[in-house]
């Protein structure tokens, strides 16, 4: 079986295996053709596809990088995302930078791709990131969660059912549910509230629920819980629309038991 010029058995990998010899990783996330890599001494790293400029490697510096290359210089970051063509993360004084494709709303007051880290906005009280697809969300020192890039499905939680213009910046999402845990699928978003509870949002079958009774085609803007008592709930990772046959759901509980 041939895949993209070469046998499938060589081009993918089908045991985990390790990239390089360092041991100082702490973060890792990736979305489709492309990874970044959080180092325990504030570096960041990337490989795979640059074509959007996602690794910051500037407009004449596209194409593929096969092992990890340092995202610039610095190293006061603190958080790293993707989401399919672009790069986001924060630094150790609150800022928030993109590098990419600018895709359905980059956040940064700009049209067009990004080349290099770009900061968004001025604000200084990000702390963390959840990204997803072409969806991005980004929680604040003070708990509020903001969002911003494609709502399709209304995967950003916000009114609008279509993608946002280039550099429409992060807004509020419509929700006072204290998120510890975002995950973004293709059509869909989950999260894991402060106290363990489930919660999911966008296209999604009816209703909420690991295993769903009926087929039923519906779309939410807010986030509504699952059909579980259970409220010890970590983290949730889904694909695609919620419980597609193809679907791999993963679900991570406080004691560390993992479902799938």
């Amino acid at each position: 079986m041939k895949y993209k010029g070469c046998n499938i058995e060589e081009c993918v990998l089908m045991t985990p295996t390790q990239i390089g010899i360092d041991t100082d990783w702490i973060k890792v996330h990736s979305e489709r053709n492309f990874a970044l890599a959080l180092k325990s001494n504030g570096t960041i790293w990337g490989w795979g596809q640059n074509f959007w400029g996602q690794l910051n490697m500037g407009e004449e510096n596209t194409g593929a990088y096969f092992s990890p290359v340092q995202l610039g210089s610095d190293t006061n970051w603190v958080d790293i995302s993707t989401t399919s063509m672009d790069s986001y993360a924060i630094k150790s004084d609150g800022t928030l930078w993109t590098t990419g494709g600018n895709w359905q709303g980059g956040g940064v007051g700009i049209t067009g791709f990004i080349w290099n880290w770009t900061q968004m906005g001025t604000d200084t009280d990000w702390v963390k990131l959840f990204t997803g697809n072409s969806t991005s969300f980004g929680v604040k020192e003070n708990g509020d969660v903001y969002s911003w890039g494609g709502e399709s499905y209304y995967q950003s939680i916000q009114d609008r059912i279509h993608c946002r213009p280039d550099g429409t910046p992060p807004a509020k999402i419509k929700t006072d549910i204290d998120f510890k845990h975002i995950h973004i699928g293709r059509w869909t978003g989950t999260g894991v509230s402060q106290d363990g509870k489930l919660y999911g949002w966008g296209a999604r079958y009816d209703p909420w629920s690991p295993i769903i009774p009926e087929y039923e085609w519906k779309l939410s803007n807010i986030p509504v819980k699952f059909e579980t008592s259970d409220t010890n709930w970590e983290k949730f990772y889904i694909r695609g629309i919620l419980n597609e046959l193809e679907n791999l759901i993963i679900l991570y509980e406080i004691e560390g038991e993992l479902l799938i």
